[in-house]
């Protein structure tokens, strides 16, 4: 027969006093061997969401315990269909990625024919994304002198050609076409790129963009106090940090190259749309209903989202059309 079991160590490691809670049915099966399960409900500690404390057991010792709110649902579970939303999201995330990836590939190639284009400035673009790439893996993995350590350093090797090339098309793509119609939003970016770090433009850019980054937050963290008021799943930002120095190094190395590919992408979206509608605020418009569609249709809360989006991505237009490259991607790093 089951042994009875002391949850004292786990409430207490978990900061839930048994106390303000009730016993209840348990309501998930426990993912681990268990001969007793357990379960109890209350109030999340300084709210007033349900709390479901789940529990399992295995020989008198506890094995299993879980703090459950009610917007987690079950990893191991058939997903909810899709509805309406999910589906416009995704059509338009993959109608956009498939654009971008046609039209990069032949504006670049367009370019690289014509003998258009900052090949040097591409050049080092590539290059700084390979190393970075690298730094990233060997930051991020425990190597082995083995087979297995091997692999990786292929993977790791394979991701960082796929992004520098990437990278490279995106600058081919976007630089020409930039540098004649707004030289003014990659003028920071050439000196950048070509080592001038002190340079004073380079200097206001990323104060510049450290700046957006953190008008981006305010409005996020107003948008998210709201929607948590109202019920929206909480959230909790990125667990790698506390796996250790080596960890916290790559994931900020990861976050650098994602962001200067979020700028860049930002960037082609733009030169396209202005192509097309030959106005470069009406492109900036349209920008902003594109990439905040998706996550409105995503959100619990439409009417927030929508005014939360609205603003960053309209931020983020005007940061683009008024400032330029290193703007955008600082301000995303951050």
């Amino acid at each position: 027969p089951p042994q009875a079991v002391d949850w004292s160590t786990a409430f207490a490691a978990a900061e839930v006093d048994p106390s303000k809670l009730h016993p209840v049915a348990p309501i998930w099966t426990v993912p681990v061997a268990t001969d007793s399960r357990a379960a109890w409900e209350g109030i999340w500690p300084g709210t007033q969401r349900v709390l479901h404390v789940g529990a399992g057991a295995f020989h008198g010792k506890a094995v299993y315990f879980n703090l459950m709110g009610s917007w987690m649902q079950p990893t191991r579970s058939v997903p909810p269909p899709a509805t309406m939303a999910d589906r416009a999201s995704s059509a338009i995330g993959v109608s956009l990625a498939l654009s971008l990836l046609i039209g990069g590939m032949t504006l670049a190639y367009r370019n690289y024919a014509k003998g258009k284009g900052d090949r040097r400035g591409a050049w080092r673009l590539a290059t700084g994304v390979m190393a970075l790439e690298i730094l990233i893996c060997l930051f991020r993995s425990h190597l082995v002198f083995g087979l297995e350590g091997l692999s990786v350093l292929m993977l790791a090797v394979s991701t960082g050609f796929f992004m520098s090339a990437l990278m490279w098309m995106l600058y081919m793509a976007l630089e020409p076409y930039v540098r004649r119609h707004w030289p003014q939003t990659i003028i920071s970016w050439t000196r950048l790129l070509d080592g001038r770090v002190k340079d004073p433009l380079v200097g206001r850019d990323l104060l510049s963009g450290t700046l957006l980054g953190a008008a981006w937050v305010l409005v996020f963290e107003f948008g998210y106090r709201y929607s948590m008021r109202a019920g929206s799943q909480p959230l909790f930002g990125s667990t790698e940090i506390f796996l250790g120095f080596r960890q916290t190094i790559s994931y900020g190395l990861i976050t650098i190259v994602s962001s200067i590919l979020g700028a860049l992408i930002f960037f082609l979206v733009l030169v396209m749309l202005r192509v097309f509608l030959r106005n470069r605020w009406l492109a900036a418009a349209a920008f902003v209903v594109i990439f905040a569609m998706p996550k409105i249709f995503d959100g619990t809360h439409r009417m927030t989202d929508a005014i939360v989006w609205l603003l960053i991505y309209g931020i983020a237009a005007v940061a683009v059309v008024r400032f330029g490259l290193i703007v955008l991607a600082t301000g995303t790093f951050m």
